[in-house]
């Protein structure tokens, strides 16, 4: 019987043996645990290989560029610095530094045009001063040409 529950179960490890030895002395059909397998997410065995497809065309990705605003905060106030890429060029990524972290608190650094849109050419950074003196943040931009 080991043998033949072996071999019937061959390609649905993803179901533990021991939870298929239960499903048989419950009286589960082969079918009905097959169909639990189904239910387990069992994937089939592995097919060949496939051949290796064309080569892409080439990027074209150019101008590397890090673009940076800089604004002083003053005690207490809330500021968006936004920085924009340069005219033809997208945002890849950005960042901030803000100066005395223990007194500046960011509330956002994303992709968005200061209004609240998500951009393809701006970083924002908004930040809160909550110190007793006017402190620096900086919203960093990283841009490319891009076709």
């Amino acid at each position: 019987m080991a043998d033949l529950f072996r071999l019937s179960f061959m390609g649905m490890s993803c179901l533990h043996e021991e939870t298929m030895r239960r499903g048989i002395k419950r009286g589960l059909s082969f079918i009905a645990l097959l169909s639990l397998a189904v239910m387990a997410g069992c994937a089939g065995p592995v097919g060949p290989v496939g051949p290796a497809g064309p080569p892409g065309a080439p990027g074209k990705i150019s101008g590397y560029q890090i673009v940076m605003q800089r604004d002083v905060l003053a005690a207490g106030a809330t500021v968006q610095v936004v920085v924009q890429c340069p005219t033809g060029k997208k945002v890849t990524g950005g960042g901030f530094s803000i100066e005395t972290p223990v007194d500046v608190q960011l509330f956002a650094s994303g992709p968005t045009d200061g209004h609240g849109n998500v951009s393809d050419h701006a970083w924002e950074v908004m930040a809160r001063n909550g110190g007793s003196a006017s402190r620096q943040v900086t919203s960093l931009a990283i841009c490319i040409s891009a076709e």
